[in-house]
Order: C-alpha cells, then sequence, then structure tokens
C-alpha cells in the first residue's frame, strides 16, 4: 500500500483542532466520495483517530505545540489508487489549509 504523510499547523487550540478535523473526516462530501463506505473511531482524550474504508485508511493525530496544534495525517491507499496519489494528498492538504486557517 502507498503512504504518505500530512502535518499541517494550526493556531487553533488543540482541542477546536480536534474537533475541526474530526468533522472533515466524518462528514466531508469529497472524502465520501473516494470512498463512501469508510468509517471513523475517535479518542477524544488522545486527540486521535481512524478513517478506515475499502480505498483508504488514515490515522490522524493531534498535538499541542506553541501557542496552537500540529496534526499529523497518516494515509495509506490500495495500490490500484497508486496513479491518484498525488491528487488525493493535494486534496487533504488544501481541506486541512482552509479548515485551520
Amino acid at each position: 500500500m502507498p503512504k504518505f504523510k500530512i502535518e499541517s499547523q494550526s493556531k487553533h487550540s488543540p482541542q477546536d483542532t480536534f474537533q475541526k478535523i474530526r468533522g472533515l473526516l466524518e462528514s466531508d462530501k469529497d472524502l465520501r466520495k473516494m470512498d463512501s463506505s469508510y468509517t471513523c473511531q475517535f479518542n477524544e482524550t488522545a486527540m486521535t483517530g481512524k478513517a478506515k474504508g475499502t480505498k483508504f485508511e488514515a490515522d490522524m493525530q493531534v498535538k499541542a505545540q506553541g501557542g496552537g496544534a500540529v496534526v499529523t495525517l497518516d494515509v495509506s491507499l490500495p495500490l490500484m489508487l497508486t496513479p491518484l496519489k498525488g491528487v488525493v494528498q493535494s486534496t487533504i492538504e488544501k481541506k486541512l489549509q482552509h479548515l485551520l486557517a
């Protein structure tokens, strides 16, 4: 499985950042278009989460950093989606930048 990591800085508190990313993973229509069958599990205390479906898996972690937070997403794609890795990665990065700005 091809994997890639995305890190994004947030000026929001770790808790606010976690809730924003949680909302994105749970209800974003573009992500649902990529894999409508994925499900999410979250641990609010540890500020981690996992999205798992037939077309991708993503592990999310939010950590406090300075006056804000840093979000790390580790995404795995099946081999047949390798040609779309760049598109998937840039889509997620744009959504994170917009959400956390």
